[in-house]
């Protein structure tokens, strides 16, 4: 976490203050991106799609009703695949964001300083 402060204005208009504020704000080294990713990753489907075809071809099922619902799988594994993509990108966008406001932040707070 890093620490960052900013001066908040007090006290009224005849005799104004300010007040030092901190606060911690997440820094990128707060957040195990490759953990992050590698459990999207894992967690999208496209191994559950996989054992689902090996197992169709194993059984050797080749009705109709079996392959309308191996497509319905594959239809939602890859809706699954796309929504996680988004989170991850999300989240990519989320710790980007982090990392830019806290820069914002440590330079406002030096130039109160000075």
């Amino acid at each position: 976490m890093a620490v960052a402060s900013i001066f908040k204005k007090s006290g009224s208009l005849k005799s104004p203050s300010a007040v030092k504020v901190s606060f911690q704000v997440p820094t990128v080294d707060d957040i195990d991106v490759k953990a992050a990713l590698k459990e999207a990753v894992d967690n999208s489907g496209p191994g559950l799609l996989y054992r689902t075809l090996i197992n169709a071809i194993k059984s050797q099922d080749t009705s109709d009703a079996s392959l309308m619902r191996l497509l319905r799988g594959i239809r939602s594994n890859m809706r699954l695949i796309e929504r996680h993509n988004d989170e991850v990108c999300g989240a990519l966008l989320k710790i980007n964001v982090l990392q830019r406001s806290t820069e914002v932040l440590e330079s406002f707070a030096k130039l109160a300083l000075d």
